[in-house]
């Protein structure tokens, strides 16, 4: 009956939030990247975890529903399974924050690594030319 529902109801949101739980410190990772490479490679990585995540949601959002038809449906329990479902959707609106202020960090990595990379390019050819700038030859007949 209902008490054998909620207890699969409560293993079920605990996988949940196992899963979130392996994946936080991916999603919240501070490495940015030493260089222009690195960043493009750690994009792609977190690309991987924002599909991951995106492709988990159904089951997260499932899980949650079902708790909260227990919960309006029964009274076995009603306060903890509403109480569990509503931490599992808090920490799954976190783990999405968290992934999504990856991915802007990331990109703006990108951007100022790109940057660096032109400023150095700019800095290489500026550095070719001096000598013909400087050069005291220049428009003299012979």
């Amino acid at each position: 009956g209902d008490s054998l529902r909620v207890q699969q109801l409560f293993r079920d949101i605990e996988d949940e939030e196992a899963w979130i739980r392996e994946k936080e410190p991916i999603a919240g990772s501070n490495n940015r990247g030493r260089d222009l490479i690195g960043v493009q490679n750690l994009i792609k990585k977190h690309q991987a975890v924002l599909s991951e995540i995106s492709n988990h949601e159904p089951r997260v959002n499932a899980v949650c529903e079902n708790g909260t038809a227990l919960s309006e449906n029964g009274q076995f329990l009603s306060e903890e399974v509403f109480s569990r479902v509503g931490k599992l959707k808090e920490h799954w609106i976190a783990l999405k924050e968290k992934s999504e202020k990856r991915k802007q960090d990331l990109d703006d990595a990108l951007l100022a690594h790109q940057y660096f990379a032109d400023a150095n390019e700019a800095e290489s050819w500026m550095r070719e030319k001096e000598p013909l700038v400087l050069s005291t030859d220049v428009g003299k007949d012979e």
